[in-house]
């Protein structure tokens, strides 16, 4: 028998009230700030913790405060993890300085240019702390619910309501369950009210987190939409296009680590494993080493790897650099003004990633001997998946 302590009744309970209409909290007025009261939901640091008292400090101080916050910059690859466990308390501990700062405007009915910027770095901060807490999630989620109240009518408001149905899906695929059809036609209204206060290249990825949790059928069903209303640049409108062009032909070309020019189609006849990686995502480091073993026992007989790096191009060198058994091409991060928001990439991303819309790491793809996008299986081995494609006929 479950017990109610366990962390999964915990997060099943917590999506459960994040999706039930009887949960959502009624608008409420200006609360004027105490020292002995938290001033509702909109502020999720204890007042003893809080720079000032929030009644003393005027919007001019409020902005110069957040103009002052320091940007900490993560450790190096092959820090110690306390290294990197420091650095994400610095971290939470300024996302939560921020909300205060920004909500201390918001309560100040300060209304400058600035602010829908700061309402959406406050969303991305709250969801931020949220992912790392569990004792004071639904304080957070609060926060999140109030500025939907706060602001019903306009895009901001949507994306927030919009936040609160995407942290829900994650917690029930936690618990394996899945959203309804009334829950996805919500997310896909969320969308479409917020798609002008979200990055074009985020826009639909709630939705498309959402539909991970339902069978094949009902998300094949709703690729369409994808393509019918959402920018050209959305990931997730791309990893809908890449999904639809499996067992389809596909080429993959770019600059090598040291510039060599690498071209998928120079190994037609051949299989290949396309692992998306970087040096920052710990899954893709660990499984590193089954790969150069599926490559020493099946190099022979056809069969190649190619990665793909989403790292700094500094990075991922010095990590090539120091583990010489992963010896195959890797196409090199490109330096970009347009890579992704919030990522430390040193300005670096890949095209062949936001090509096709992979955003999760590490992802892995297979082209047969056709030249064929095929899927990894994930329930089987991928041994057994690759040594069935070696059996099949290669292209004349």
């Amino acid at each position: 028998m479950a017990s109610i302590h366990s962390g999964r009744f915990f997060l099943a309970l917590a999506a459960a009230m994040l999706l039930s209409p009887t949960a959502k909290s009624k608008p409420t007025a200006p609360i004027t700030p105490s020292p002995a009261r938290l001033p509702g939901p909109r502020f999720v640091t204890p007042a003893s913790q809080r720079e000032a008292p929030q009644q003393s400090r005027s919007p001019i101080a409020i902005l110069d405060a957040l103009r002052k916050m320091p940007v900490i910059v993560p450790p190096n690859t092959g820090a110690p993890a306390e290294a990197f466990d420091r650095w994400r308390r610095s971290q939470d501990a300024l996302r939560r300085q921020r909300v205060n700062l920004i909500s201390e405007l918001e309560v100040a009915g300060y209304a400058g240019k600035e602010m829908p910027v700061l309402r959406k770095q406050k969303i991305a901060d709250i969801r931020a702390v949220m992912r790392g807490i569990r004792t004071e999630y639904l304080a957070w989620d609060n926060a999140l619910r109030e500025m939907g109240d706060l602001h019903p009518s306009e895009p901001i408001g949507a994306f927030a309501e919009l936040a609160t149905v995407h942290d829900a899906a994650r917690l029930i695929a936690f618990d394996q369950l899945s959203l309804s059809d009334a829950d996805l036609r919500r997310a896909a209204a969320l969308e479409i009210a917020a798609l002008d206060v979200i990055e074009p290249e985020w826009t639909g990825d709630a939705l498309l987190d959402a539909l991970r949790l339902r069978d094949k059928k009902t998300r094949d069903s709703w690729n369409q939409w994808f393509i019918d209303n959402l920018p050209a640049a959305s990931l997730a409108r791309k990893a809908i296009e890449t999904d639809m062009r499996f067992g389809k032909p596909i080429r993959l070309q770019g600059a090598g680590m040291a510039g060599e020019q690498i071209d998928t189609r120079d190994w037609l006849g051949d299989v290949i494993l396309v692992d998306f990686w970087g040096s920052w995502c710990g899954p893709c480091v660990v499984e590193m080493p089954e790969l150069a073993k599926l490559k020493e026992a099946l190099g022979g007989r056809g069969f190649h790897i190619l990665g793909v790096v989403y790292d700094s191009l500094d990075r991922a060198r010095s990590f090539l650099a120091s583990h010489a058994e992963y010896d195959w091409p890797n196409i090199a991060p490109v330096k970009s003004n347009a890579a992704r928001a919030g990522d430390s990439m040193d300005g670096y991303t890949s095209t062949i990633a936001d090509q096709f819309g992979v955003t999760s790491y590490p992802t892995r793809w297979l082209i047969d001997r056709k030249g064929q996008l095929r899927k990894v299986d994930s329930a089987g081995s991928l041994r057994e998946t690759i040594e069935t494609l070696l059996k099949e006929p290669a292209s004349k």
